[in-house]
C-alpha cells in the first residue's frame, strides 16, 4: 500500500502540497505550474490521490475540473501529521547545521 502511495517522487511532492494547502482548490494546470513537472506526471500524481481518496472534485469551470484535499480521508490525518514532522526536523537541520 505505502508503494503505490508514494510511487514517485511526484506524487510525494504533491501530496505534500495538497496537505500544506488543504482549503485551496486546483486543477491539473496549477499542480503542473506549481510542482514544474510534465503533464503525465501530474496525471499520474492525480490518479493515485484519487484512488486513495485524498482528493475530491469540487467543480467545474469550463473544461477544467477543480479539486481540494479529502480532509475527511482517514489518510489525512496521518498524512498531515508525517508532514508537519518532517518540516519541523526539516527546519531543525537548517538552523543547527546538523
Amino acid at each position: 500500500m505505502l508503494e503505490q502511495l508514494f510511487s514517485t517522487q511526484i506524487t510525494c511532492r504533491m501530496i505534500e502540497y495538497i496537505i500544506i494547502h488543504e482549503y485551496k482548490e486546483f486543477n491539473y494546470k496549477d499542480i503542473r505550474d506549481v510542482l514544474e513537472v510534465s503533464p503525465p506526471s501530474v496525471y499520474t500524481g492525480f490518479k493515485t490521490c484519487k484512488e486513495f481518496g485524498l482528493i475530491l472534485e469540487t467543480r467545474k469551470i469550463g473544461p477544467s475540473t477543480l479539486y481540494k484535499t479529502n480532509t475527511n480521508s482517514p489518510l489525512y490525518p496521518i498524512l498531515k501529521k508525517l508532514i508537519m514532522n518532517l518540516s519541523i526536523k526539516k527546519y531543525e537541520v537548517e538552523i543547527d547545521g546538523k
